[in-house]
């Protein structure tokens, strides 16, 4: 796209402003694209520890929570402990529970706009058990995901809930 825009600028023809014009815009769209891009502020006095933990949280949202300890280790270029310290900081959690946030969402998000059963959501997620599954998702929902889709479901297709 740069390169389109540069050649129209060394060799303009007619309507070469707008075509300019339409370029820079794709690009801006480009650039905006959350599935491309990651958009984080960041205060200018933050620690790097802060970086860090965007760093962080911007791999365990690509990965759905999925990434060990080892894994987040090898890509971040910190020892795992660290890492935990830098999530307990700035989430309150462990980063096992902290990864586990992204994977949960991931399973909700399935669980109400998918027909996807729940075993295969398990198996899409990376659990290799299903009733581990089920304890995790029930232990942060107070339910089955089974029953969270049913009563979830129902109040994003616009019925009351009594």
């Amino acid at each position: 796209m740069e390169e389109r825009i540069v050649k129209t600028i060394l060799s303009p023809s007619i309507g070469a402003t707008f075509l300019i014009n339409g370029l820079i815009c794709q690009l801006f769209d480009l650039l905006s694209s959350e599935t491309l891009f990651h958009i984080s502020m960041v205060d200018i006095d933050s620690g790097n520890d802060f970086l860090l933990f965007t760093k962080l949280t911007h791999l365990l949202e690509d990965s759905d929570g999925r990434l060990s300890r080892r894994d987040l280790s090898k890509l971040l270029n910190y020892s795992g402990d660290y890492l935990n310290r830098i999530s307990r900081k700035y989430s309150g959690m462990t980063l096992f529970e902290y990864g586990m946030t992204f994977c949960l969402r991931k399973a909700e998000y399935y669980l109400l706009k998918t027909d996807v059963s729940v075993s295969e959501i398990a198996r899409l997620l990376g659990f290799t058990n299903r009733s581990h599954f089920y304890r995790v998702f029930k232990g942060k929902h107070g339910m089955t995901p089974k029953e969270y889709r049913i009563k979830y479901r129902r109040c994003t297709q616009g019925e009351n809930i009594k």
